[in-house]
C-alpha cells in the first residue's frame, strides 16, 4: 500500500491523500518459503522414523487443518452440478488453490497469513463472477453486464496485487524460522460436492 496525491474523484470529493494498491512493476520481492527437510526413506520409498520425518508429518496435519479453513473462506453455499453457475465456483475453487500456492511458496515465506487467504479468495470469487458475467453477457449481449463482468475482473486483479505486497510485507515482519514444522500451503483435497 501506498499513500499517494488524491486524483480523480477522490480529489473532486475533497479528499488530499489515497491509499492505493502498489501497480505490479512497483512490489516489493517475495520472500521464498523454507526448503523441505531430508526425510530417511527406506528402500521402498516409506518414511523410516526420525525428525525429518516427524517435521513433515506435523506440517501434513497442520496442512489439512488450514485447508479446511481456507475451503470455507468461499462460503458455505453448495451448489449441484447443473447450476449454472457451479462450473464458474469452480473455477474461483481451483484458482484460489493454485494462487494461494504460488504466493505462499515463492513470495510469503512459505504460508499465507489469514488476511491474505481472505483476500486471495475474494480475488478468486470476482474472477469467477466476472466470468460468468461475460459469459451471460456474451450470450443475451447486454453491454450493462460486459461492464459489470470488466469491473469485476479490475477488482480481481487489484485484490491479487493486494495479496501479494501483504503477502510480502507479513514474510519479511515474520521471524525467520528453519524449522519446516510450520510450513503448510498446501490444500488439501475438497470434499465431495464441493
Amino acid at each position: 500500500m501506498v499513500l499517494r496525491t488524491a486524483h480523480g474523484t477522490a480529489a473532486e470529493g475533497g479528499a488530499l491523500l489515497v491509499v492505493e494498491t502498489l501497480p505490479a512493476d512497483e512490489l516489493p520481492e517475495g520472500v521464498p518459503g523454507p526448503a523441505r527437510p531430508a526425510a530417511d526413506r527406506d528402500t521402498s520409498g516409506e518414511f523410516r522414523p526420525g525428525p525429518g520425518t516427524s517435521a513433515i508429518a506435523a506440517s501434513g496435519g497442520r496442512a489439512r487443518a488450514e485447508a479446511e479453513r481456507f475451503r470455507r473462506l468461499l462460503g458455505l453455499v453448495e451448489l449441484d452440478d447443473s447450476h449454472a453457475y457451479a462450473p464458474y465456483l469452480r473455477l474461483a475453487r481451483e484458482h484460489r488453490d493454485e494462487h494461494a500456492i504460488e504466493l505462499g511458496a515463492h513470495i510469503g515465506g512459505g504460508r499465507l497469513s489469514p488476511g491474505v487467504s481472505g483476500i486471495i479468495a475474494s480475488a478468486s470469487l470476482a474472477l469467477a463472477a466476472s466470468r460468468y458475467m461475460y459469459d451471460l453477457g456474451a450470450k443475451t449481449c447486454d453491454p450493462r453486464l460486459l461492464g459489470q463482468a470488466a469491473m469485476m475482473a479490475e477488482r480481481s486483479r487489484t485484490a491479487l496485487l493486494t495479496a501479494h505486497e501483504l503477502a510480502v510485507r507479513e514474510a519479511a515482519a515474520r521471524p525467520r524460522d528453519e524449522d519446516f514444522s510450520w510450513h503448510s500451503i498446501e490444500p488439501a483435497a475438497p470434499p465431495t460436492g464441493r
